[in-house]
């Protein structure tokens, strides 16, 4: 019959064959030559069924006993648990990432611990569904850092969630005047080229009208783009990066805005590097929440 064995070399935990007469570790690959005395085990085992047993030295033949033999089996999560858990989890977890962000983006709100609260329920629901529902309370430590990649998955699908919906709709950032940016600088293009062809039709020297006419070319190109592509040419000068995406998530994470209640209201005015500290904040908690998924319950 199967019975469990805990390997005296590795202490790996498996089933062998008592009748095989071969109870080698599949880890490592030692020969255990000792097995649990079952029977002694089935005839002192308390009427409700439970493993509440304790075995005496002489009951084990000489071998370490970490649990009961006859209680389930121990659930490792291995490695290719924990692959599928990442793909599966991290995929759901970046799809409702992106979801809230750009709810949050297209009211104009940003409420704290929203987006940490749904990553670390659904996160954590989705991994423990890709580890076969199994619990991680023996391999806690590579669980946690590969649970921790999914989360990053998911607050980064956030980012993009509201960089669309800001690219596309122009709805977040607005002036003080309450127009979006975009509108405020095509004002400002034209302005700006009106007063570089009046200068121009002024100057006679080469070089100056050289670098005047680069200037102007300059400015009628931004003026072609399209609100999307004027939006990306926002947050790149903002940022001082080159990628749209890139700039719009180190502003976000530098810069907020990290409370904003109401659409009508302002953004509260928060302290130096208090926005990264908010969104690490959210994302302890979206692992809190997630690690006490996989763990046992």
């Amino acid at each position: 019959m199967l019975v469990k064995c805990v390997c005296s070399n590795c202490s790996h935990s498996y089933l062998g064959d008592d009748q095989s007469g071969s109870l080698a570790c599949p880890r490592c690959g030692t020969e255990n030559t000792g097995v649990p005395n079952v029977a002694a085990y089935e005839s002192a085992a308390p009427a409700s069924g439970r493993d509440e047993m304790t075995f005496e030295a002489s009951d084990g033949q000489g071998l370490d006993l970490h649990f009961a033999p006859l209680s389930p089996p121990p659930m490792f999560v291995t490695g290719d648990r924990l692959v599928r858990a990442l793909l599966g989890g991290g995929a759901i977890a970046a799809v409702v990432g992106a979801v809230i962000g750009g709810a949050q983006t297209a009211v104009q709100v940003a409420i704290p611990g929203l987006t940490a609260i749904v990553l670390g329920l659904a996160g954590g629901a989705a991994f423990r569904f890709g580890l076969g529902g199994r619990s991680a309370g023996r391999t806690l430590g590579r669980t946690g850092l590969v649970l921790a990649l999914m989360l990053v998955l998911g607050f980064a699908g956030a980012i993009v969630g509201g960089w669309a919906v800001e690219r596309y709709t122009g709805t977040a950032d607005r002036d003080q005047d309450g127009r979006p940016d975009v509108a405020q600088t095509r004002e400002d293009l034209d302005k700006g080229l009106r007063e570089l062809l009046r200068v121009r039709s002024r100057t006679q020297d080469a070089g100056p009208a050289t670098m005047l006419d680069l200037r102007i070319t300059e400015t009628e190109e931004i003026r072609h783009l399209t609100d999307a592509q004027l939006e990306d040419y926002l947050w790149k000068q903002k940022a001082g990066l080159g990628h749209p995406l890139v700039a719009y998530g180190k502003s976000r994470v530098l810069e907020g805005p990290a409370v904003k209640l109401t659409p009508q209201s302002p953004p509260v005015e928060l302290p130096e590097n208090a926005v990264p500290g908010i969104l690490l904040g959210e994302f302890l908690v979206a692992f809190a929440l997630a690690i006490r998924a996989v763990m046992p319950r």
